[in-house]
């Protein structure tokens, strides 16, 4: 980023199956660290890479990302996805959010288990190439290039990035305590609307 221009936003996608803590310890430090304007969570639409049933639907998960994060300063939510119909590739959604912010750089948030798999992405070679990468890690995680592309990478450790989207959905269908893993809101959407259950 050239002194004086305006600063990067940054893109945070994923699932949020459901939307935990460790979303929002990741959005917070991405900001710090990283210098960003905002960051604005992209929920997944229809993931390719996930198999059917394994999500909640694709409404619920955004309406639970808006309530993760409307005490967050700086940060939004976007239903760029959920706005466009067939499977929700990454490269589509950056080049939608390009030519919403034409002036502005934009970065991608992803977690560390996230990036071996984007080669595996439809068009990654295109998408390495529109965006730099944040990557948010637990303190000690070692970043291995992507073979085959010039993908720029910021690594970003975050102490305390100890939740699992996995194990809270296995806490909720046994109905265990999940402590403050979730947002009060998000905890309440989810009993109301019987997500995760058995």
């Amino acid at each position: 980023m050239l002194s004086g221009s305006p600063k990067p936003i940054g893109l945070f996608g994923g699932t949020f199956n459901p939307p935990h803590r460790g979303h929002l310890l990741a959005a917070r430090e991405a900001l710090r660290r990283c210098r960003l304007d905002r960051v604005i969570f992209v929920p997944a639409g229809d993931p390719p890479h996930k198999p059917a049933g394994a999500l909640a639907p694709a409404r619920d998960r955004w309406r639970m990302v808006q309530l993760a994060v409307r005490n967050l300063r700086r940060c939004s939510v976007s239903p760029v996805e959920l706005q466009r119909r067939g499977p929700s590739f990454t490269v589509d959604t950056v080049r939608a959010m390009q030519r919403r912010f034409p002036r502005r750089e934009l970065e991608f948030i992803v977690g560390a288990d996230t990036v071996s798999e984007i080669p595996t992405w439809h068009r990654w070679r295109d998408l390495v190439r529109a965006v730099r990468f944040i990557v948010v890690a637990r303190p000690g995680y070692r970043l291995k290039p992507l073979r085959g592309a010039a993908a720029r990478f910021d690594l970003v450790h975050v102490r305390g990035l100890r939740l699992s989207s996995t194990d809270l959905r296995a806490r909720l269908r046994r109905g265990r305590a999940v402590g403050r893993a979730l947002a009060p809101g998000v905890h309440a959407y989810i009993r109301r609307e019987g997500l995760y259950q058995a």
